[in-house]
C-alpha cells in the first residue's frame, strides 16, 4: 500500500489510521517506512489517528478534534505537553502533519 500511495510522487500523502490493529513494533516500522517513502519523493504526510502517541512520535504538527470541532492546533512539541494533561474524554481524532518540504 505504501508503494501504491507514493509511486506517483504526490505532494501530500494521506494516511488514515495507518497502524490500526497492528502491534506497536510493527506500527513503528510501518510509520518509518511511510516517512522514508515520503522523504524520497519530497512528499508531505498527513496522518489521521486515534493514537496520540503515534502523532507525537512522528509528526511535527497536531490538530486535536472532537465532534468535527478543532480543540487545539499547532506544533506537536509545544501543544502536546500543554494540552495532553487536559485532553477531554471522547476526542474523535488526532491529525498529525509531517511536512517534508520544510
Amino acid at each position: 500500500m505504501i508503494g501504491m500511495a507514493t509511486i506517483n510522487k504526490p505532494a501530500l500523502v494521506l494516511a488514515d489510521e495507518p497502524t490500526t490493529a497492528l502491534d506497536p513494533e510493527t506500527g513503528i516500522k510501518i510509520m518509518q517506512t511511510l516517512l522514508q517513502a515520503c522523504k524520497m519523493n519530497n512528499s508531505s504526510l498527513l496522518v489521521v489517528s486515534h493514537d496520540i502517541r503515534l502523532i507525537a512520535g512522528f509528526c511535527r504538527n497536531i490538530t486535536v478534534m472532537r465532534k468535527g470541532e478543532t480543540l487545539v492546533s499547532g506544533s506537536t512539541a509545544f501543544e502536546l505537553p500543554r494540552f495532553s494533561a487536559k485532553l477531554p474524554h471522547g476526542c474523535d481524532q488526532f491529525i498529525g502533519i509531517r511536512g517534508i518540504h520544510h
